[in-house]
C-alpha cells in the first residue's frame, strides 16, 4: 500500500514537466544563448628614437702616389748621345736630363743664317738702287714704272727676310731642344731609352728619354661613399698609417669633388708633405678621417623597413591605426641605425610585425 502511494506522488511531481517539454514542436531543440565574438586587436611595443651627438670614423684602404709624375720627352727627334742624370736622382725644373746629337740642326741653322746674310746684303744692294732711281724719277729721268718695279721687289724682298729670320729662330729653338729637360722638381725614376737610342716626336711615347716623378710631396685621391658628403669638407684632418713603415703621417683635405661617380662615390684629395722622400710613391696606407660631432637620431635596426638603397619607412600608431614615415637611413651606431626625414616621436619597435593601415594597440 505504502508503496504504491510513493508512486502516484512521483507521477505527480513529474506530470508538469512532461506537459512542458511535449507543447514545443516535435524535433526541435531548446534555444541556447549565443555570446557574440570579441575582436582581438594586435599589440605592439613602441619605442622613442634616441637623440645624441656623435662622430663617425671613415676607413679606407688607399695608394700615395706622386703629386705628379709623366715623362721627360724630347720637343725634337734625334741620337741619345749622353744621359746628364742617373736614376733616382734629384732633378730641378729645366735641368738637362739627355743631350741628343744636334750635328743635323746645327748645320741647318748656319745655313739658314747664311741665307738670311745673303738676302739682307741683297736688300741693302736693292734699297741703294731704288734710292738712286727715284731720284732720276724726280728729275724726269726715270718713269714711273720703274721706280714701281723696284719698289715692289724691294717690298717682296723685305717679306722674304722676315719669313727666313723666322725659320732661324725656329732652328735655334730645335738646336736648344736637343737638350731635353726635366719638366718639374723631381726624381728621375727610371731612364727609357739608352745612349744611341732614337727618339721620334711624330709616333706617340716615342720622344720619352725618362721617367719623373715629384716625390717631395705625395697624393691621395679618395673615393667615399655618397653617405659621407655632408660629413666632411677641406681643411679636415686625416691620418694615414703606413703598415709597411711602421709610422702614422697627419694632413688634411684638400679639396672634395662635386659630383658622384657610377658607383656613387664622390672624391676627395689630400697632400702629404714629404721634403726627406722617406715615404716611397705607390705604398699602401689606411686613411682615417673622423667626422664633427653632429646631432643624429638614431632608432633600433628591426624598426626599420627598407624600401631602397637608403630609403626606408619608420611605422607609428595613429589613432590605432598604424602609420608610415618614409626615412634615409644614416651609419649604424652601437645603439641602432641612425635615421633622418620624418620622424614621429615613437616607432614601432617591430617593423615586420605591423603593416600600414593595420588596426593595432600599443603595448605597455
Amino acid at each position: 500500500m505504502i508503496q504504491r502511494i510513493l508512486i502516484m506522488l512521483l507521477i505527480a511531481a513529474l506530470l508538469p514537466l512532461i506537459v512542458a517539454c511535449g507543447s514545443g514542436n516535435a524535433g526541435e531543440q531548446p534555444a541556447v544563448a549565443v555570446q557574440p565574438r570579441k575582436e582581438v586587436t594586435k599589440e605592439v611595443r613602441l619605442v622613442e628614437p634616441l637623440r645624441k651627438k656623435g662622430a663617425v670614423t671613415i676607413r679606407e684602404s688607399v695608394t700615395l702616389a706622386p703629386e705628379e709624375k709623366g715623362a721627360v720627352a724630347s720637343e725634337v727627334g734625334g741620337t741619345v748621345l749622353k744621359f746628364h742624370v742617373e736614376e733616382n736622382q734629384r732633378v730641378k725644373k729645366g735641368q738637362i736630363v739627355a743631350t741628343l746629337d744636334a750635328t743635323d740642326y746645327i748645320l741647318g741653322l748656319e745655313q739658314a743664317r747664311a741665307g738670311v746674310a745673303a738676302l739682307e746684303a741683297q736688300y741693302a744692294g736693292l734699297g741703294n738702287d731704288y734710292q738712286r732711281l727715284k731720284g732720276l724719277y724726280e728729275k724726269g729721268a726715270a718713269s714711273k714704272q720703274q721706280l714701281d718695279g723696284i719698289e715692289t721687289q724691294y717690298n717682296a724682298l723685305e717679306k722674304q727676310i722676315e719669313a727666313n729670320r723666322k725659320a732661324v729662330s725656329m732652328m735655334e729653338k730645335n738646336v736648344a731642344k736637343t737638350q731635353v729637360r726635366a719638366p718639374f722638381d723631381g726624381v728621375i725614376t727610371k731612364k727609357k731609352l739608352a745612349v744611341g737610342a732614337k727618339t721620334v716626336t711624330m709616333m706617340p711615347d716615342s720622344a720619352d728619354v725618362a721617367f719623373i716623378e715629384k716625390l717631395d710631396r705625395l697624393k691621395v685621391n679618395m673615393q667615399v661613399s655618397e653617405l659621407y658628403f655632408g660629413e666632411i669638407g677641406p681643411g679636415d684632418p686625416v691620418s694615414f698609417s703606413i703598415p709597411a713603415l711602421g709610422r702614422t703621417v697627419e694632413a688634411k683635405i684638400h679639396s672634395k669633388g662635386s659630383t658622384l661617380n657610377d658607383m656613387k662615390k664622390f672624391s676627395i684629395i689630400v697632400y702629404i708633405e714629404n721634403g726627406d722622400m722617406s715615404i716611397p710613391s705607390g705604398i699602401s696606407a689606411i686613411a682615417t678621417i673622423k667626422t664633427k660631432e653632429k646631432e643624429r637620431i638614431i632608432v633600433p635596426p628591426t624598426a626599420v623597413r627598407t624600401t631602397g638603397e637608403r630609403n626606408a619607412e619608420l611605422y607609428t600608431i595613429d589613432n590605432g591605426v598604424v602609420a608610415a614615415r618614409s626615412v634615409i637611413t644614416g651609419f649604424p651606431f652601437e645603439e641602432g641605425l641612425e635615421v633622418s626625414g620624418d620622424i614621429p616621436a615613437q616607432v614601432v619597435s617591430d617593423a615586420s610585425l605591423v603593416k600600414p593601415g593595420e588596426a593595432v594597440s600599443a603595448k605597455q
